[in-house]
């Protein structure tokens, strides 16, 4: 019931706004009938050209996503970094981008939500903010190097930049803002949600991480099976970064069954 009136306050808020500008989107497809949407939230600094873009031009993560299974769209959006974490803008703009790619692609089925870092917590918890229409249709979740727990993350980050955003998203500390930063927690937030038996997660661990330390990634593999998702976590020796397109690939694979 909590979810479902904070769900609807934001729906009401997004139809009170004028239409937004979607000039920092981009979508491409390997289909004329896709019937896979993948939507890539980037990371911390990166932007809505990143899965186009890294880990370079010629071997980008759209391209291992669009390379070996048919019908595949992929779908980016420019988030603002604090929204992306404490959710003020109800991921308004994502929702109405998935709806508008439904209205131009009727053939489109299943929803794969993906993302690096700040883009990998935004895929665990966009299923939150989605309106019910949406939600039933996210399949499956790629998340690359995320955090499960921002008020940890805040003390054990080796990134001063990233506990400046924290600082800025919940405005101040766990001290100062504990409740902020527990309701906003991944375990958190799928207490609130219903159990998902038909989604398969795909969590990549990057050994050496020195951001979001990897012990984050393990356990939040442990709660999403507990909401009885199908869960892979994959590590990889490599520090906090963009992986290899090949990982983002697949991926794919693993949480389409293609």
């Amino acid at each position: 019931m909590w979810r479902k009136l904070l769900v609807q306050t934001l729906l009401l808020t997004a139809f009170s706004f004028p239409t937004a500008s979607f000039a920092n989107a981009k979508f491409d497809t390997n289909s004329t009938t896709p019937n896979f949407l993948v939507i890539y939230f980037h990371s911390y600094g990166g932007d809505y050209l990143e899965a186009f873009e890294k880990p370079s031009k010629s071997d980008s993560i759209a391209k291992a996503f669009m390379k070996d299974i048919p019908g595949v769209a992929v779908m980016t959006v420019d988030r603002d970094p604090a929204a992306s974490l404490n959710g003020s803008d109800g991921y308004r703009v994502v929702t109405q981008l998935i709806l508008q790619s439904y209205d131009k692609y009727p053939s489109l089925k299943h929803i794969i939500l993906s993302g690096t870092s700040l883009g990998a917590y935004e895929s665990v918890v966009y299923p939150f903010y989605a309106p019910a229409n949406i939600l039933e249709k996210i399949h499956g979740i790629i998340s690359v190097e995320p955090t499960d727990d921002v008020a940890e993350l805040y003390w054990k980050t080796g990134s001063p930049r990233v506990r400046e955003l924290l600082n800025v998203a919940f405005h101040g500390s766990p001290k100062q803002e504990p409740d902020y930063y527990r309701t906003h927690s991944v375990k958190t937030i799928w207490s609130h949600m219903p159990d998902r038996p038909q989604t398969k997660v795909c969590i990549v661990s990057a050994k050496r991480d020195k951001v979001v330390p990897p012990m984050q990634q393990k356990r939040l593999a442990t709660t999403l099976r507990e909401k009885k998702m199908n869960v892979r976590l994959v590590e990889i020796d490599r520090t906090h970064s963009v992986a290899d397109a090949v990982t983002y690939g697949d991926a794919l694979h693993f949480v389409t069954g293609r």
